[in-house]
């Protein structure tokens, strides 16, 4: 009997630390995680191939972007777009006050000459207005560098440590923002002149608001001004994770003196997406004012053209979240070859990162990051 037991019990550890291997394996060891997806996937089009549908679209026919006075004027168009005076773009000025550190920690134990704290007042049709507040670090050893990185949905700028402080080893001074909504980020609630309270949770104020986009894009120009202001800052670089990586596009797209842009996880043109839906649907992407001024091809294109400037899309292929597959590949000639065409100078290039199946910056993201920066 004792024997019978002891069998017993040992099956059942060696099956419980089977299960434990296996569930191990397809959640936290990148091979297993991919092929685990993979096998999940509702269907072959999901991480693998390409819907026929959507392959024979000719992407170049959708590009209207071929030359300077057509991106030109398309900038414009944009910056008359984001703000009630377009001059906002490249007039708008943080508050600055130097602090000790960050409540993200992102400055604790760093060898950093400076940290700001910055905010930006964006007037609402009521009361109170809305502040976005983001931190600008500096390392002792800086490069005369900056760059600016945008943060998306469903956390805060903390979560993305490792890539700040790799760029601050690197040398890059860092400014740092949470998307509308994260972080420090309010108010929740505002009381509209005309409707009363109104929440600006989940992108609701774009239906109350003109010139809503001011929400997501002011404090990045405002910093990119505030950098420029200095004198003493040779170049700002922008990169922009997951809704971050819209912001950085759309931002680039209008702002010719940002030099290298690098979106991750952030933006599809939505041809490639006529089903979307949840997470492949934003709310902030299919903006009635913003695709009745672009498509999101031509937004490429601006935010690659200029000297010595470079606009670089990071997928992750096998995303849990969002814009997985390798739809962008399906565009980038096309979106390359008309950055030629505009005759301004410029590089466009996709990139796919197939080490994980997360929705996130990895390592190998980082590494690129920082070889574009360095280029």
């Amino acid at each position: 009997m004792k024997r019978l037991l002891a069998f017993a019990l040992l099956t059942l550890v060696v099956l419980g630390g089977l299960a434990y291997a296996g569930y191990a394996y397809t959640h936290y060891y990148p091979p297993g995680r991919i092929w685990y997806k993979r096998m999940k996937a509702d269907n072959k089009y999901v991480f693998d191939e390409i819907p026929p549908a959507i392959a024979k679209v000719d992407a170049s026919k959708l590009i209207s972007l071929t030359s300077q006075q057509a991106v030109a004027e398309r900038r414009a168009r944009l910056a008359a777009l984001y703000f009630r005076d377009a001059r906002t773009l490249m007039t708008s000025l943080p508050v600055v006050k130097q602090v000790e550190t960050d409540p993200y920690g992102i400055a604790t134990g760093q060898d950093l000459a400076l940290v700001e704290r910055l905010e930006t007042e964006i007037e609402l049709p009521g009361t109170p207005n809305y502040r976005a507040v983001y931190f600008h670090f500096r390392p002792k050893n800086w490069n005369g560098r900056a760059v600016q990185y945008n943060n998306g949905y469903a956390s805060n700028i903390g979560a993305q440590t490792k890539l700040i402080r790799q760029l601050l080893k690197q040398g890059y001074g860092v400014v740092a923002h949470n998307f509308p909504g994260y972080g420090e980020q309010f108010p929740s609630q505002f009381t509209h002149d005309r409707f009363g309270p109104i929440s600006l949770g989940f992108d609701a104020q774009m239906d109350f608001i003109d010139h809503a986009l001011r929400i997501y894009l002011q404090p990045v120009f405002a910093a990119n001004n505030y950098l420029l202001k200095q004198g003493d800052v040779k170049e700002v670089d922008l990169i922009g994770f997951s809704a971050g990586g819209w912001v950085a596009t759309l931002t680039a797209a209008a702002d010719t003196r940002l030099t290298k842009t690098i979106s991750i996880a952030g933006v599809y043109p939505m041809y490639v997406r006529p089903h979307a839906f949840g997470n492949e649907r934003p709310r902030v992407h299919y903006y009635p004012p913003l695709l009745q001024t672009t498509n999101y091809l031509d937004a490429f294109v601006a935010a690659a053209s200029g000297a010595e400037r470079s606009y670089t899309q990071i997928f992750n292929r096998y995303d849990r979240c969002c814009y997985r597959n390798r739809y962008g590949k399906l565009y980038e000639k096309d979106v390359a070859d008309a950055v030629t065409k505009v005759n301004a100078g410029g590089h466009f290039q996709v990139l796919l990162d197939e080490t994980h199946a997360e929705h996130k910056i990895s390592d190998w993201s980082i590494e690129q990051i920082l070889k574009i920066l360095k280029d």
